[in-house]
């Protein structure tokens, strides 16, 4: 058994949980600080209040701290005391629990399963984003290089979950062996269940975007905030003569909606849609209308819209200040990196693949093989190693 510890259930993480429970033996007890988006709540990203068109709780057992309305302003004390005490309330009903997985250290709620991990001595793992390419002071770093390894000293093993994850770990003093890979990952087989009915659609979802046939559609899927730099991507396509331009399609919303469709029309790239937030039981149908995958952004621990984009056979431009560039798109391989910022690298490549149908057929193919084996059984038979060694180093210890 594995307790689970995180903010509130997200559509990435739940089919997970329910994969351990059902098809890994290991069942899965999530403690969730609040109930966002069971309910319809607002994100401020998004700038949309909505919930997650998909079942959360399925295939897993689990507790709310909090829930409700009264969740949305939880405090940093109450968050971590209740997040502790109920930890150690279900810990103490599980038969045969294994170890307490943690999805954040600087959180209240990360900070309370540790907590009672460390009281009831169970194993803590760290299964956590964080890498080491954001920019910070040098004050910042100073204080982050004093007060992170002694904390992440307190975890018994970690579950990286790409390589700049892994030296994120390296650099504040985790030693290797206490390392397992746990590919960052999306549930490849639901988007691969849905693709052959969004594939059927192909032609009618780019009619209704009003994409002609020979049009060369490239998505932008995310929140439409400054540091995932959408506006740079109707920038790119500007620098191109008009009739080497290609569609872009916008699904998401959020602060930068309006600049956008203004920065289009201001430019005059009469190529374009933005068709506002999709939920998860739609924005396969948008993939599937697609060519191209772009992920501008100049900071982004990792990127799923990426693992999303290749399970549909799209070749990805993606920036290299994305988490999971270094892993996922290969240059020439899977697709391209470019500097973020680089509005010209970016319009070059657009330009190249928008002109290539091949070449973007083979990168497609390429990054749907490597794909299919970043799943949720490799992030299972990390977890299973990881927990194989903290038994091995018990008992020796215990001797």
């Amino acid at each position: 058994m594995i307790l689970a510890v995180s903010s509130h259930p997200v559509q990435y993480r739940a089919p997970l949980y329910r994969y351990f429970s059902l098809c890994a033996g290991m069942p899965v007890h999530a403690v969730y600080l609040r109930d966002h988006h069971l309910r319809e709540t607002y994100d401020p990203d998004f700038g949309v209040a909505f919930r997650w068109e998909m079942d959360l709780l399925g295939g897993y057992t689990s507790s709310f701290v909090t829930s409700g309305s009264g969740a949305d302003r939880v405090g940093w004390w109450r968050a971590f005391n209740g997040t502790q005490r109920l930890v150690r309330k279900v810990a103490e009903g599980l038969p045969s629990l294994r170890a307490i997985l943690i999805h954040s250290y600087t959180t209240p709620e990360g900070f309370g399963g540790l907590f009672a991990a460390r009281k009831l001595r169970i194993p803590a793992l760290l299964m956590e984003e964080v890498e080491l390419t954001r920019h910070r002071s040098v004050l910042k770093r100073i204080s982050r290089s004093a007060v992170i390894p002694p904390l992440l000293r307190l975890y018994d093993s970690f579950l990286y979950i790409g390589s700049r994850n892994r030296r994120f770990y390296e650099r504040y003093g985790v030693e290797p062996e206490r390392l397992f890979f746990t590919p960052y990952s999306v549930d490849n087989e639901a988007f691969s269940r849905a693709l052959p009915t969004n594939l059927a659609k192909r032609d009618a979802t780019r009619c209704e975007l009003h994409a002609d046939p020979s049009d060369c559609v490239v998505l932008f899927a995310g929140k439409l905030i400054p540091r995932k730099r959408p506006l740079d991507l109707v920038d790119a396509a500007a620098l191109l003569a008009p009739e080497r331009r290609p569609f872009l399609l916008f699904v998401g919303s959020g602060e930068l909606a309006t600049a956008l469709r203004a920065r289009a029309a201001e430019l005059r790239i009469q190529k374009f849609n933005a068709v506002g937030f999709k939920n998860v039981d739609e924005i396969g149908q948008y993939y599937a209308a697609s060519d191209i995958f772009v992920l501008p952004s100049e900071y982004e621990t990792w990127g799923l819209v990426v693992n999303e984009a290749m399970i549909h056979s799209l070749p990805v431009i993606a920036s290299d200040s994305c988490g999971c560039s270094p892993d996922l798109v290969r240059d020439g391989e899977t697709g391209f990196r470019f500097p973020a910022g680089d509005i010209q690298s970016l319009a070059k490549l657009l330009g190249v693949l928008g002109e290539k149908e091949a070449l973007r057929r083979d990168l497609g193919n390429h990054g749907r093989s490597l794909i299919d084996a970043w799943s949720y059984a490799q992030v299972a038979q990390g977890l299973q190693t990881a927990l194989a060694f903290i038994k091995v180093s018990k008992n020796q210890k215990n001797h």
